[in-house]
């Protein structure tokens, strides 16, 4: 089975796909800032912990979405939604490409929703 694709991890697995010594997650999880289970002289970490502590720290997505993985559903008032519209129309109108695929609109478009939603408070 391919690594990636596991729902938990072993210290040493968990190490690898983050790319660092396992001993530093023992010590995130010693300090309460890596989520995990001791199994018997091991530590094991579910997929969704791993990639929580890998955001906590500054990482991007770790794990690709799998095909059918549900995903949350955002749901945006008629005022945000407008505004929204208003801003990628104008990150359109900047020098980036429209069709970045590599999430880049997106992260535009929630870093104003959320800007919206502190303005709005």
């Amino acid at each position: 089975m391919d690594v990636l694709a596991r729902k938990a991890f072993s210290l040493k697995e968990a190490a690898e796909v983050i790319g660092c010594h396992k001993e530093t997650l023992r010590r995130a999880i010693k300090k309460g800032e890596l989520k995990a289970a001791k199994v018997g002289s091991d530590y094991r970490m579910s997929r969704s912990d791993l990639a929580a502590y890998w955001e906590a720290k500054g990482g991007g997505e770790l794990f690709e979405k799998a095909v059918g993985e549900k995903r949350e559903k955002l749901v945006l008032d008629p005022d945000l939604a407008e505004k929204l519209r208003e801003s990628f129309k104008k990150y359109r109108e900047t020098k980036r490409s429209a069709s970045d695929g590599d999430g880049t609109i997106l992260n535009f478009l929630l870093t104003a929703a959320k800007e919206y939603a502190k303005k709005k408070d």
